[in-house]
């Protein structure tokens, strides 16, 4: 917001004082302006309309196509009068008559030498009135050269007048002929006014369109022009004969010699058929949908963005364009410009409409494209350009104002080839490198953790969330079984298994009773096995108890040790049986001593030679008869070899069991004996293969001890329960281990684990193998840990401000290279410049008809206003225009910039804006018929262009007032990030209401309902205590009507006196905050920008104290517009004045943005209240909730819901107590690498542009991470208590109804 000391005007509300001077005019204006420019006039008649009926059929289809697209034009058009152009009508309100001036001061004054007026005017009566009158002209000029862009000031030299009949009225128009633009400038003591030609006079182009038109009178500009300067100085007598001769046609013109200073202004060129292209691809689609007229509607189908912008992490820093940091939405805006697509960005009031356009036009200019900026505020091109000058890339922008001369062309132009030859490559190669690498690091590591692995259709970090799930359970799962890869993979699905192994658990798979049973384990695959197994183990059981004394009666009848083993019995009976054989065979004397000798001489020579017995004949002959000596009578034995064998065998098995010496004795009834331990055997060995395998042989039934077996055997006869379940329980497991679970199953064994807890189990399992998986599989994630991840974030951020910082050198070499090598592409180009700018011709149109190809690198970006645009010939064109403000532009006013470039883009907001119509003259007395409310440039496009809405408010006070507009006004689309006390507290920061009466007070004195005293003298007390205290804010006070606004400014210039120290504020110049103070009703605030801004709303009681529900412009039409003004014009801090108290409102009485205001203040957070508890809000993921916990049962409060600002807030509220303060305490705001937001956003807005913003807002930023917090979630939350200041172990303090109260 910036205003000068000429900006005290009747149309507006300002303070100026500029030196001191008690009769300082302060003074507050009606805001019932018309819409003039972009009016339609009654009298704009086509004549192509004239076409009589009898022509219609030889009417070619292209005329008839071009008086359409004409027609289209003049109702969106002013038609071709205007109210100074060719309805001057002057006064001597509106015009200063110097035609009868001093001779000398006219000859001065007209030679374009600064010349006083009282010396133009010297012995004429009625010379204060003459001054009041310019001093009223050179506000209008200032008035209009600040809000459209265009210089009215101006000396009519000669009035040509004539009568016309216009839709059956006689009437008179009025038109000057040669007009010179003038510059007024005030004396020190405003008792006088210097005045000075300041350009050259050129003949009335409005003048020249209606004769063309009207007469058919073709007027050459040129010749007039040159007829008025046949000598140094401008004499308009020859160019008015001149004007004569070619007009004597007309009857009744008049053309005097008048000599009249005013204001004047064509302003109906701007939509002309000669300006507009109908070709142009826009405005071929406006003149589809009818815009601008009554009956405008939309495409058919929306318009829709087309170009897919390369992402931002996978953008060669190199090739990357960046001078500016911007939020999301403002890239993505950027990016589809720089695509070259047309469309409309939807910028509310801070939301950063100028950064945006600064990134657009320095990265078209980088593109080698020549950009045209256009806004009709002065103060929003001036913006553009300081933020350009910030960059030091001024010297990139050429301004054209209304009134750039040579003079000013050719400074920007040296300044520019000055900056183009100094100009110098920075060393950037090293830093792009980092951030290539660093940045692929990063990525690469988010992209890990959040890739969904095909193969088991989850990611890393979803593997961590379900496994802290898991873990939280009571009781938690234990296993640490691993599964392999394979069964991994088969079983992703994991429902079947896991009702398979809860159906095995409901069966007793994993009791304790059933592990501990001999039958566990059992190969029972049905009901049948099941009964034949326990029938055998009845069966054996039987058995054994039969065997087992007959068998310990024969064996100490033999005097034998009973074997332990059924194996062994085995053994024994079948020894007793061999015996019992042999004896039948040889005397029982053969047992006395070894037989080893009888065997070697009963054997043939080649055993013994194999056996290395060395037996002479006569020894084996003897043996020989001594062995048959043993041999019972009578008996034959066929091999006495092979039955000596067996007898060595026997009695070396008898000496193992027998317990005495004497030979061996057999008891009768053996062999029955050894039928029935062989049967028992045998029956053993089959029960053995229906239960479990034995896990060692000594476990084999056969081979465990008798009294053991007999124990074993009578659990399986008891234990026929367990035998039930048995061949389901061996199916199922069976199918289990057949994929792959076998140790898992052998744990749950182990463990006993439930049937409710084995799905547990198994996810627990299944969810940390895919886990180590993963990570093993993956290098971005197997060796990265948070505090190597925080390092290469610290990296980016260093390397990426470098990037940022070098943008604008980078640019400025860039253009520089392309500017050397055009010089040599296009010599003759480059020689028309450098003479231009050796004779000081370089008018901005000479420059523009300059090769685009030469001048594009040396002066890439124009900016000037739509008005000052329509100046320049039609054949000047641009790559693309970028539209500021394009609300408050009419479309007729802007139809010439839009048709000057292919691609258009259109920054602006339809809520808080609107084309509001001006008057060129200060006593319009002559003007065309009422006009209409004009579509903005916004509107129109809108209709036919893509958008994209910027969704961040950067200037706004608080998130309170940034999400409650959104939600009033633009359907949720606006946020802002929270400060730490609107977040930890129950109050807000930023706005301040102060209630100045009591409420149903009846309003007293002086008191109207339209002005309070009350409010007027707060507002005065707070502007000089502003002053006083905060002299490096700047400040602008808002009121809610004009007549409130008078109040006010007439009630500082009444006080000034008594505080002149405060005179500084009221001048840009002076101000220690370098704007200057104002004052300013709704309806002019628009322009307007502050540090600190007071919104008084200047409505009180009746005098019976009741509240009228309408509060002027604010309850009326456009009253949004104006809430929406008012209410995003401060940067730092609003402060509303207002006798009346929400509780005295009833909203159901309320219209347009009354209703809105009344909501906010009702609904508002008050400004100082206590800690509170975070907020409700959605955790991010089972990590993060488990990690919020650890803080939380220390006493921290947390907060998910931050929108696209960061992923978590942390703070403590006992610490946000107003009596509380520790440099240590540090509210956290946290990215978290496991968020799907951290994920989705580029690194350089998660790392480095919106950690910046929060930590602008008072918070610290910290880093998150997955891996760490997962795998030492204690020792991650102690690193964030110790920033938190939390206690080692605390709970959440609460407030009691004491500290309430203390609240409020």
């Amino acid at each position: 917001m910036s205003r000068e000391k000429h900006d005290v005007e009747l149309d507006d509300v300002a303070l100026s004082a500029d030196p001191v001077d008690e009769n300082i005019d302060v003074a507050a204006a009606e805001s019932d302006h018309e819409v003039e420019s972009d009016g339609l006039s009654d009298n704009s008649v086509s004549a192509a309309e004239s076409v009589s009926d009898e022509d219609q059929d030889t009417v070619d289809p292209v005329e008839v196509a071009e008086h359409d697209f004409s027609r289209w034009l003049s109702e969106i058009a002013t038609g071709t009068e205007t109210d100074t152009m060719l309805r001057y009508a002057p006064t001597k309100s509106n015009s200063i008559d110097i035609t009868h001036s001093q001779p000398s001061g006219l000859t001065q004054f007209l030679s374009a030498r600064r010349t006083r007026l009282t010396t133009l005017l010297r012995d004429q009566p009625g010379m204060q009135s003459n001054i009041d009158t310019a001093e009223t002209i050179d506000a209008k000029v200032q008035e209009l050269l600040a809000d459209r862009g265009i210089n009215v000031g101006y000396l009519a030299a000669g009035l040509a007048t004539w009568r016309v009949t216009e839709d059956g009225i006689n009437q008179q128009l009025s038109a000057p002929v040669l007009l010179a633009p003038i510059r007024l400038a005030a004396r020190p003591n405003r008792d006088d006014y210097d005045v000075q030609i300041v350009g050259a006079a050129r003949l009335n182009p409005a003048l020249v369109r209606y004769f063309a038109d009207q007469y058919g009178i073709s007027l050459d500009a040129q010749s007039h022009e040159e007829a008025a300067y046949t000598t140094a100085k401008l004499e308009p007598l020859p160019a008015l004969e001149l004007l004569r001769a070619h007009t004597t046609k007309i009857r009744g013109l008049v053309v005097e010699h008048r000599l009249l200073i005013s204001t004047f202004a064509d302003l109906s060129d701007t939509a002309s058929r000669e300006v507009v292209d109908p070709d142009h691809e826009v405005i071929g689609k406006l003149y589809e949908v009818g815009a601008g007229t009554e009956d405008a509607v939309h495409l058919d189908q929306a318009p829709k963005l087309v170009h897919k912008p390369t992402p931002l992490d996978e953008r060669d820093p190199a090739d990357e364009v960046l001078v500016v940091d911007l939020d999301r939405s403002q890239q993505q805006a950027v990016d589809h410009i720089l695509a070259g697509e047309s469309l409309v960005v939807s910028a509310p009031p801070g939301t950063g409409q100028t950064q945006t356009a600064v990134a657009a036009a320095v990265g078209l200019a980088a593109q080698g494209k020549r950009t045209l900026v256009i806004a009709e505020k002065t103060s929003t091109l001036t913006e553009f350009s300081n933020r350009l000058a910030g960059l030091q890339l001024e010297p990139l922008v050429l301004g054209v104002q209304a009134d750039t001369g040579s003079r000013e062309v050719t400074e920007q132009l040296i300044r520019s080839l000055l900056s183009a030859e100094r100009a110098k490559e920075p060393a950037v190669r090293r830093i792009h490198q980092t951030l290539r690498d660093v940045r692929s690091q990063l990525v690469d590591h988010t992209n890990s953790l959040h890739e969904v692995r095909e193969r088991w259709q989850c990611s890393p970090v979803q593997a961590m969330n379900e496994l802290v799930t898991l873990m939280n359970a009571d009781p938690a799962p234990a296993t640490s079984v691993r599964l392999k890869r394979s069964v991994l993979d088969a079983t992703v699905d994991r429902k079947e298994v896991a009702e398979q192994l809860r159906y095995a658990a409901e069966l007793g798979a994993f009791d304790q009773s059933s592990t501990e049973s001999p039958w566990y384990g059992a190969r029972l695959r049905n009901v049948h096995e099941a009964e034949a197994a326990l029938d055998l183990a009845q069966q054996v059981h039987d058995d054994l108890g039969d065997v087992a004394p007959r068998l310990e009666s024969a064996t100490s009848h033999a005097q034998l040790t009973m074997g332990g083993s059924i194996e062994e019995w085995t053994k024994q009976v079948e020894l007793l049986r061999e015996v019992r054989d042999t004896l039948d065979k040889f005397t029982p004397d053969i047992f006395d001593r070894p037989v080893t000798d009888l065997i070697a001489a009963t054997a043939t020579g080649a055993w013994r030679k194999e056996h290395n017995i060395d037996m002479s004949a006569m020894t084996r002959t003897r043996l020989r008869w001594l062995a048959r000596e043993y041999i019972r009578p009578g008996v034959d034995v066929p091999n006495l070899h092979e039955a000596l064998i067996k007898v060595q065998d026997q009695l070396t098995g008898w000496n193992q069991w027998t317990t005495s010496k004497r030979n061996p004795v057999i008891p009768t009834g053996v062999e029955a004996l050894a039928e029935d331990t062989h049967q028992l055997y045998d029956n053993l060995n089959r029960l053995q293969d229906m239960l479990a395998p034995a896990s060692t042989e000594a476990q084999h039934l056969t081979r465990i001890d008798a009294g053991d077996l007999h124990d074993v055997l009578s659990q399986l006869v008891d234990d026929a329960q367990t035998l039930h379940t048995l061949p389901e329980r061996t199916i199922v497991i069976d199918q289990l281990t057949e994929q792959g679970l076998d140790e898992l199953l052998i744990d749950f064994q182990q463990r006993g684990v439930t049937a409710d807890q084995v799905t547990l189990e198994l996810e627990v399992a299944w969810w940390q193998s895919a886990l180590e998986a993963m990570v093993s599989a993956d290098e971005h994630l197997a060796a990265t840990t948070g505090r190597q991840l925080a390092r290469l974030e610290e990296e980016f951020r260093i390397a990426d401000t470098a990037h940022l910082e070098s943008g604008p050198s980078r640019v400025r070499h860039k253009l520089a290279a392309t500017w050397e090598k055009a010089t040599r592409d296009y010599p003759d180009a480059a020689d028309s410049l450098r003479r231009l700018l050796r004779t000081g011709a370089a008018t901005v149109e000479t420059i523009l008809g300059i090769n685009p190809k030469l001048l594009q690198p040396l002066v890439p970006i124009y900016t000037t206003s739509p008005l000052a645009l329509a100046d320049l010939a039609s054949w000047i064109t641009f790559d693309t225009v970028l539209i500021l403000d394009s609300e408050t532009i009419g479309l007729a006013t802007g139809m010439g910039a839009i048709s000057r470039a292919n691609q258009v883009v259109a920054f602006g907001d339809a809520v808080s804006g609107r084309p509001v119509g001006f008057h060129v003259s200060v006593d319009p007395t002559a003007r065309a018929a009422q006009p209409r409310q004009a579509e903005s440039v916004h509107e129109a496009l809108s209709r036919v262009l893509p958008s994209v809405p910027l969704k961040v408010m950067h200037r706004g006070v608080n998130q309170y007032l940034a999400r409650t507009l959104g939600d009033q006004l633009y359907n949720g689309g606006l946020d802002r990030a929270p400060t730490p006390q609107e977040i930890a507290t129950s109050s807000q920061t930023g706005i301040t209401v102060e209630y100045l009466t009591a409420p149903g007070s009846p309003g007293m004195g002086d008191d109207g309902v339209e002005s309070t005293t009350a409010e007027v003298t707060r507002t005065v007390d707070a502007v000089f205590e502003h002053f006083k205290n905060k002299p490096e804010e700047s400040l602008v006070v808002i009121a809610a009507n004009p007549a409130h606004a008078r109040r006010i400014a007439e009630s500082i210039r009444y006080n000034l006196p008594n505080h002149r120290w405060a005179m500084k504020f009221f001048s840009t110049e002076t101000s220690p905050n370098g704007q200057g103070f104002v004052v300013a009703p709704m309806e002019r605030a628009h322009g307007l920008v502050a540090d600190h801004v007071i919104f008084t709303l200047g409505y009180g009681r009746t005098s019976t104290g009741k509240v009228v529900h309408h509060f002027g412009p604010l309850s009326e039409l456009h009253g949004v517009e104006y809430y929406a003004t008012a209410f995003t014009r401060a940067r730092r801090q609003i402060t509303v004045f207002t006798a009346i108290h929400p509780q005295e409102i009833n909203t159901d009485n309320l219209m347009s943005g009354a209703k809105h205001f009344w909501e906010l203040l009702i609904n508002l957070p008050a400004t100082v209240g206590p800690p509170v508890k975070a907020p409700e809000s959605e955790p991010l993921d089972h990590i993060s909730h488990d990690f919020v916990q650890h803080l939380s049962a220390r006493g921290a409060a947390y907060h998910f819901d931050t929108k696209e600002f960061t992923d978590l807030l942390l703070y403590t509220p006992q610490h946000h107590r107003p009596d509380y303060y520790s440099e240590k305490y540090l509210p956290v705001a946290v990215s978290y690498d496991g968020a799907t937001r951290y994920h989705r956003t580029p690194v350089r807005t998660r790392t480095r542009t919106v950690p910046a913003q929060l930590t602008k807002f008072g918070w610290h930023n910290e880093g998150l991470w997955a891996i760490d917090v997962f795998t030492d979630p204690l020792g991650v939350a102690n690193s964030f208590a110790e920033k938190l200041q939390l206690p080692e172990q605390a709970g959440y303090l609460d407030y009691d109804d004491h500290d309430q109260h203390n609240y409020g």
